[in-house]
């Protein structure tokens, strides 16, 4: 087993290869790029661990040493992220130990959007209603008030500022990220 340098990343035969330089060795040499099932990741030069295999010309690459581990995490937790081409952490996806996770980092919460959408829409419709009530009562009181011809300046100005409103046209649809599923509640 040896730790290489990385030259570059290379697709053949629909498997990822990595393109390598042994330390010490000029000759470039390629070896097939081993994840673990269900992940891929197109690396950047750091330095891979590269070992043969008992197939003659089969190299491996079995791994990357990281520079950017996380000295936070915590028995049990992974933590999945990707870098720039500089290898500074872009965006991570951390799975904790106490069944919680972090995508992208914290202080803002995701929601449960079906729960959501009916506590809005609750909330919507009895909204609308006072609206309704209150336009009726609006409308009762422009029709019926007779304003004194001779003063009553007080009451002219009130009856001045009554309008109706509108019913809510609010919709929470686009804050829906459809991308991202989660467990019911």
């Amino acid at each position: 087993m040896l730790v290489t340098k990385f030259l570059e990343s290379l697709i053949t035969d629909a498997r990822r290869v990595i393109k390598v330089r042994s330390l010490g060795r000029s000759a470039a040499r390629t070896a097939h790029l081993v994840q673990p099932f269900g992940e891929d990741s197109k690396p950047i030069a750091w330095m891979p661990i590269y070992a043969d295999t008992e197939t003659t010309g089969q190299p491996i690459v079995i791994g990357f040493i990281n520079p950017n581990v996380d000295s936070e995490l915590l028995n049990g937790e992974k933590k999945i992220f990707s870098t720039n081409e500089n290898g500074e952490e872009s965006f991570y996806l951390l799975l904790k130990n106490d069944g919680t996770s972090q995508i992208g980092g914290t202080g803002d919460y995701m929601v449960r959007y079906n729960e959501l959408e009916t506590a809005f829409n609750k909330l919507k419709e009895d909204h609308n209603k006072v609206v309704t009530k209150l336009n009726s009562i609006i409308t009762a009181f422009t029709t019926w008030i007779v304003v004194p011809t001779d003063g009553g300046a007080a009451l002219k100005a009130l009856v001045g500022t009554l309008q109706q409103e509108a019913a809510s046209t609010a919709d929470i649809t686009p804050a829906k990220i459809e991308e991202i599923e989660t467990i019911p509640n």
